[in-house]
């Protein structure tokens, strides 16, 4: 008689912890509140210093929960503590910045309600020249044999990748493709 014998099953990637307290090697659980909820609280502070000021608050608080989850925090004390740290931090709220409380300096340039937004041409004039910056450099490169619809595509193109729009990519690669064939002929 012949006995085969069976591939070895493979072992599952996280070990799922048992009711009884055994700690999961992995993410292990901490032991104290106090000290869960100190470290928890060092870690978010240190965490929002990072985030985008232009993150809205529901998704700060999903990642920021999800962060200590990952980290072995219940998840009670995971949501306590980040929704108590947003709102320390004014995050999300409209206020006019977001301060690092333990140097008082802003971690994020924000503008006050009471301040007065740029001109929008103002805006608009620095978003055209520094597209026309990046085409003009970008033409110099460009092979003198290149078709010219071709040479608009690669430079709209050039200009979507870095985020501008396409009706300001447009105006720009027109006026910058046509400069350079009257100061090229």
């Amino acid at each position: 008689m012949v006995t085969t014998e069976l591939p070895p099953q493979p072992t599952p990637r996280r070990a799922a912890s048992t009711p009884t307290g055994d700690s999961n090697p992995t993410h292990p659980r901490r032991e104290s509140p106090s000290d869960d909820t100190e470290s928890a609280t060092e870690l978010i502070r240190t965490k929002l210093r990072t985030l985008s000021p232009t993150l809205d608050r529901e998704t700060a608080t999903r990642r920021l929960v999800g962060f200590l989850a990952r980290r072995g925090y219940a998840s009670a004390t995971a949501y306590k503590v980040v929704t108590t740290e947003l709102n320390a931090a004014d995050f999300g709220t409209g206020a006019p910045d977001r301060t690092d409380r333990t140097s008082g300096t802003a971690s994020s340039p924000r503008r006050s309600k009471l301040s007065s937004p740029p001109p929008a041409d103002s805006a608009e004039d620095d978003e055209q020249a520094r597209a026309a910056e990046l085409v003009r450099a970008k033409i110099r490169t460009l092979p003198r044999n290149l078709d010219h619809a071709k040479a608009t595509q690669r430079l709209v193109g050039l200009l979507a990748r870095r985020g501008f729009s396409a009706s300001t990519a447009y105006a720009v690669v027109k006026a910058e493709l046509a400069e350079a064939d009257l100061s090229g002929d």
